[in-house]
């Protein structure tokens, strides 16, 4: 999501930094909002960082923190 229509480069430095915050759909999901949008600054298009935190809040409750292999459940 995060390459979606922003530079590599750019996503690059972000990665790592995300990735350090919200290690695992638990973190992601019970992070503020507010604290996720400070990691995603400088990516634009914040409605994807508030689809990740949707999508790890969804995984956390309904799949007991395990990304579905399945895409129809």
């Amino acid at each position: 999501m995060m390459l979606q229509q922003t530079q590599t480069n750019r996503v690059a430095e972000k990665f790592q930094q995300f990735i350090q915050e919200f290690p695992d759909f638990q973190a992601l999901a019970n992070a503020p909002l507010n604290d996720v949008l400070k990691v995603w600054q400088g990516l634009g298009y914040n409605r994807r960082a508030v689809a990740l935190k949707t999508i790890a809040k969804k995984v956390v409750s309904e799949f007991i923190g395990i990304l579905p292999a399945d895409v129809k459940i």
